[in-house]
């Protein structure tokens, strides 16, 4: 781990309800204070650095452990790995070309059956449920909001195999399902630990360098 010699707090946390914002894009949007809250409470030191890198003026969501420390970022492969690797990709790529010449000198024919077709949107259904159905749950696409599940818990989509779809509700677990061949899924949420739910903090993010 290599340190990046940065902390982040929020000396003034937002009051605003969480719950009563609306979805947006890597978080919700406040009506408040005009801006989206980024949801960083299950991001990775390393991704919270490259969003600050991206936007100094973000507001977000943190659990209590990850403010008022050092944040810490996994330190590149060295060196020489990199030029083992690069000297891989070269034998690789070689490789490729001779058996690439190899069958224009022969001139063969591609196998008709050996087709690849990229993957086309679909529509996905599916019903969340802890002990009963979950109405209201947020339901998103790659992180884009798609709508919510209905009073028996259903909720029906767009997308296409190899899509994250992910099952959002303030009192439970968040479940993400990657999409396979399958169209409908049944999907059961877990209680939210308490602990995280107290020890959330919103607000403008405050970068403090390293002294």
């Amino acid at each position: 781990m290599a340190a990046s010699g940065i902390k982040i707090s929020i000396p003034t946390p937002c009051h605003e309800n969480w719950g009563n914002m609306t979805p947006a894009d890597r978080g919700r949007f406040c009506t408040a204070c005009q801006k989206t809250v980024v949801d960083f409470t299950r991001a990775t030191d390393r991704e919270i650095v490259a969003a600050y890198n991206r936007n100094e003026k973000l507001c977000g969501r943190f659990l209590s452990t990850q403010l008022n420390r050092e944040l810490l970022i996994p330190k590149e492969k060295g060196s020489l790995w990199a030029g083992a690797a690069a000297l891989a990709l070269l034998s690789l790529g070689t490789t490729a070309a001779n058996a690439q010449n190899s069958v224009q000198t022969e001139q063969t024919e591609p196998d008709s059956n050996n087709r690849f077709t990229p993957a086309k949107p679909r529509t996905i259904t599916g019903n969340v449920y802890y002990n009963i159905a979950l109405a209201g749950c947020t339901v998103m696409v790659n992180n884009t909001n798609s709508g919510t599940t209905d009073k028996n818990g259903k909720f029906s989509v767009t997308a296409k195999t190899g899509d994250y779809i992910q099952i959002i509700h303030d009192d439970f677990e968040t479940a993400e399902i990657k999409v396979t061949d399958e169209s409908y899924y049944k999907v059961v949420l877990s209680r939210v630990v308490k602990q995280e739910v107290h020890t959330t903090i919103m607000g403008k993010m405050l970068i403090k360098p390293k002294q």
